[in-house]
């Protein structure tokens, strides 16, 4: 094969097309899912929730939207009326007029479809959404944003 040829084939090859966040997030999941889950995603933010109460800086605030959980028709139909958006992150963190957000997720969890929506919508609006997979990304993740006075010993 002469140079032209390569080049021209090189030239011509058929680029691959982009996965959508679908298809990346399964992908992800399922290299991640080679690992066992060692928490639940509660024991994860309950772990979180406990590192911030120790470690937080003066001015910072945290919660969390009880939006989880079985509901009847009756009860789904009026929080939905009060607000309530299906999708939200699991722990809004506020400081210094900045609200960013935190969606848990177990180290082999998967990002639904009505999260992934949600999480666009509040970026939408300014609002920075990060989605960690375990404890150790989520308090990377804290330290990160300059929340955390120091660390706990064990």
């Amino acid at each position: 094969m002469s140079r032209t040829d390569a080049w021209e084939d090189v030239r011509t090859r058929r680029q691959p097309v982009r996965k959508s966040w679908e298809e990346r997030e399964i992908s992800a999941a399922k290299k991640r899912r080679r690992q066992v889950a060692a928490m639940s995603e509660d024991e994860i933010q309950i772990a979180v929730i406990a590192h911030l109460e120790a470690c937080a800086k003066p001015g910072v605030a945290w919660g969390h939207f009880a939006n989880g959980g079985k509901r009847s028709k009756v009860e789904a139909a009026r929080f939905k009326a009060m607000g309530v958006v299906a999708g939200m992150p699991d722990l809004p963190i506020f400081t210094g007029g900045i609200t960013r957000m935190i969606e848990i997720k177990t180290e082999v969890g998967v990002l639904s479809g009505v999260q992934h929506d949600a999480h666009t919508w509040l970026r939408e609006a300014g609002i920075e959404v990060v989605t960690c997979y375990g404890l150790d990304a989520c308090l990377r993740q804290l330290a990160a944003w300059g929340v955390l006075r120091g660390t706990v010993s064990a």
